[in-house]
């Protein structure tokens, strides 16, 4: 099991069993007003961090779409899932996910896919992106199948049923996780391989 698989299953179990529910005055980010652009809940983004989790839901309305911003640096690697293996006495949502800059235009997704090779958290999505330009971007999160995020299914293209659009039925608790790649610059890779080579020739010396 992979680390952040990890991760999700132990803060899945805690969020189950009530004992990570957010203290007074710590930072939530899943309001019920998240469900748009203007309000988006946003993720703290402090430094060149590790990773981030936060345990969200998509509500019982079974239509619901969480907004989130942040602000990310040019060059930056991110990575975003939502990981949903919480075992059988949690109800997981099937997700959709997708990065969008500042004008909601796509920038990463949309993807349906957690990219795991664990078939408990098939329902989760993973995306990647390497950042083009600094500044605001907005990671959104729906049910499978709404791929306009907001939080309807159209009827297939070609449907003369008169159906209407329907919600995307995904209710549930999944864990949203934010993480950059660090991709070191071929200055600083040269540095590490001079500090290698510097290192043998030291051990080598002090065996004589």
């Amino acid at each position: 099991m992979q680390s952040h698989q990890r991760l999700w299953c132990a803060l899945g179990a805690l969020t189950a069993a009530g004992l990570a529910a957010p203290s007074a005055g710590a930072i939530t980010i899943d309001p019920v007003s998240n469900n748009s652009f203007t309000g988006a809940a946003e993720i703290p983004i402090v430094g060149e961090i590790g990773a981030l989790a936060f345990p969200i839901t998509l509500d019982t309305t079974g239509s619901d779409v969480d907004f989130f911003k942040l602000n990310l640096r040019r060059d930056q690697v991110i990575v975003i899932s939502t990981g949903t293996n919480f075992g059988p006495f949690v109800d997981s949502p099937d997700t959709t996910l997708a990065l969008l800059d500042s004008e909601g235009q796509l920038v990463a997704g949309v993807n349906d896919n957690s990219g795991s090779n664990n078939q408990a958290d098939a329902l989760g999505s993973l995306v990647q992106a390497t950042i083009t330009e600094t500044g605001e971007y907005f990671l959104v999160v729906s049910g499978s199948g709404d791929l306009d995020f907001d939080g309807l299914i159209d009827p297939a293209p070609g449907d003369l049923t008169n159906q209407a659009a329907a919600g995307h039925g995904e209710t549930g608790l999944y864990l949203l996780s934010v993480s950059f790649l660090t991709i070191p610059s071929p200055g600083a890779a040269a540095l590490a391989l001079m500090a290698g080579a510097l290192a043998a020739t030291s051990r080598a010396r002090s065996r004589r």
